[in-house]
């Protein structure tokens, strides 16, 4: 009961309070998917800046014939459109994995978990299976999911 005279308390802003428990179980999957993203922002970076593509010496080899240099030029002039490719699932990863220790947005949660674990989606693909994986089985559990708002 509040004493008289008094100012009533405001509610906690944002709404309610996230569950303790639940965020503590994404803490650790929800950092290193942060951090694999991160390595993966920067590694997509350098290759759209050094341009994605081969080096020219690759080319200078007598051994490969016109056709298979015209099929590793087609290929490395995708590597900047891969790049950006990749910084885009990166960053989506980076966002999802921020909600995600904030138990704000299931579907980015969930996004960012699945993403992590693509061969495409990242230079930490062998790294990003198991914490995807793990981050999956967590967001999965009842108890996490009901911990989500909106």
């Amino acid at each position: 009961m509040q004493p008289p005279n008094q100012p009533m308390p405001l509610p906690p802003a944002g709404g309610p309070a996230p569950s303790g428990a639940a965020q503590e179980m994404l803490n650790v999957p929800s950092i290193l998917i942060m951090v694999m993203a991160g390595i993966g922002v920067l590694s997509a970076l350098y290759g759209v800046i050094a341009g994605g593509g081969l080096p020219p010496e690759v080319l200078d080899n007598p051994q490969l014939t016109p056709e298979m240099k015209r099929m590793l030029v087609s290929i490395g002039g995708a590597g900047r459109w891969g790049n950006l490719i990749g910084l885009v699932l990166d960053g989506v990863c980076i966002y999802g994995a921020l909600q995600m220790r904030q138990l704000k947005s299931f579907g980015l949660s969930m996004a960012s978990a699945i993403i992590i674990m693509l061969p495409c989606g990242g230079c930490c693909c062998l790294l990003g299976l198991p914490v995807g994986i793990w981050a999956l089985t967590i967001l999965n559990k009842p108890e996490v999911k009901a911990s989500f708002t909106a």
